[in-house]
């Protein structure tokens, strides 16, 4: 049989998406039919208390070419055990806001992608956590949607939250309150707690690759005192991210990436010369560098194992719901866009500057890996950002 030319886009999808914004993400992934898996409904927009993250110490230093050197640290979330990559803060920047890192979802794609500006930054901590399913070369737990749902992106929102209270910023545990209808979230109380007494609350800076985006809207939608400023870098355009992608869509979308031949396609993208095609083609201004290729199609990146999150993104779930009111009302904080000059989606998000209330656009040489392709120049635009 021959291939259809509408599963085309799809394919391409595989690779592209782990930086490129597009709208291909998720919603709702339960261990049922694909059929009948059902779309969420708004319960990530209130306050969820979430269970104690749990440190499981430190493992291998993974860069000591920088100093202080970055390590790959380990703690639990729900049962789930998860890793995140981690740099002490620069000295004389102990009592800086340290940095929380979400990368984008992609073939091989994890938090090494922030490696390059982890090494660059003279400021607060940086915390690059691994995305639920992802980083298995990290140590993570796969996740293998027949046995165990996720609802997404709220269960990787909730995974992180757990990480900046028990990490990032080490807040002491609160009772939960009852209060579902909390658009705080769940490190408002906490901190509100602070304050009340006097004491400056705590924060931190998020920063997201791509279209993960979705991700760091809901982590300052939800947590308004806690984040105190969102950079988002090649984000979704402005209409892929206030237009839901429509349910019918999503479930066709994930049964192709589950049938033959969506296994197909995953087998012939995680190949070396796939991965620096598309880079060259889509991600980056010049070729791509090597260590890029090597990181991507490391064998423990691109396992079978590896692949239900990239599946799940790709599919559309992170786009199963408009973030107008996120982006519109609920973001207090000031945002900072920042796009690459190569990028031909640049223009499309002039919206974020013109509807959110506190939003700064920038762009840097570049296409749509600038935390890889830039590094210094990020680390620039977001430590002036800090700034103003």
């Amino acid at each position: 049989s021959v291939m259809k030319t509408s599963s085309l886009p799809a394919i391409l999808g595989l690779l592209c998406a782990r930086c490129i914004s597009s709208r291909r993400a998720h919603a709702f992934i339960r261990p049922v039919p694909p059929t009948s898996r059902p779309i969420p409904t708004d319960t990530d927009r209130r306050s969820l208390v979430v269970p104690k993250a749990t440190c499981a110490g430190s493992t291998v230093d993974i860069d000591s070419t920088c100093s202080p050197p970055i390590t790959v640290e380990r703690y639990g979330y729900d049962g789930w055990n998860l890793t995140y990559r981690y740099r002490p803060a620069t000295p004389g920047h102990e009592s800086d806001e340290p940095l929380i890192l979400i990368h984008p979802v992609g073939i091989g794609c994890s938090a090494w992608i922030w490696t390059k500006m982890m090494v660059e930054w003279q400021g607060g901590a940086v915390y690059a956590p691994n995305l639920i399913g992802c980083g298995l070369e990290d140590g993570n737990d796969a996740l293998d949607p027949d046995q165990r749902g996720l609802s997404v992106p709220l269960g990787w929102v909730k995974a992180v939250e757990a990480l900046i209270h028990e990490k990032a910023l080490a807040l002491p545990t609160r009772k939960d309150t009852g209060n579902d209808s909390d658009k705080g979230g769940m490190l408002a109380g906490r901190f509100r707690t602070k304050a009340s007494n006097g004491m400056p609350p705590a924060s931190c800076t998020v920063v997201v690759q791509g279209g993960s985006a979705p991700i760091g809207v809901l982590l300052a939608s939800r947590n308004p005192t806690v984040v105190s400023k969102l950079v988002l870098t090649s984000p979704p355009t402005w209409n892929d991210m206030t237009r839901a992608t429509p349910e019918e869509q999503l479930a066709k979308n994930y049964n192709f990436y589950r049938s033959f031949w969506g296994k197909l396609a995953f087998a012939a993208l995680e190949s070396r010369w796939a991965v620096r095609l598309f880079s060259n083609l889509f991600l980056f201004l010049e070729e791509c560098d090597e260590r890029w290729v090597d990181l991507s199609t490391s064998r423990k990146a691109t396992t079978i194992e590896a692949r239900p999150p990239v599946a799940i993104f790709n599919s559309g779930f992170l786009q199963h719901r408009s973030y107008e009111e996120e982006l519109r009302e609920l973001i207090q904080q000031p945002t900072l866009i920042i796009s690459g000059s190569g990028d031909k989606r640049a223009e499309k998000r002039v919206e974020y500057g013109s509807e959110m209330k506190l939003c700064t656009l920038a762009t840097l040489r570049g296409t749509n890996v600038l935390p890889w392709e830039a590094p210094a120049k990020v680390c620039e635009a977001i430590q002036t950002f800090s700034k103003t």
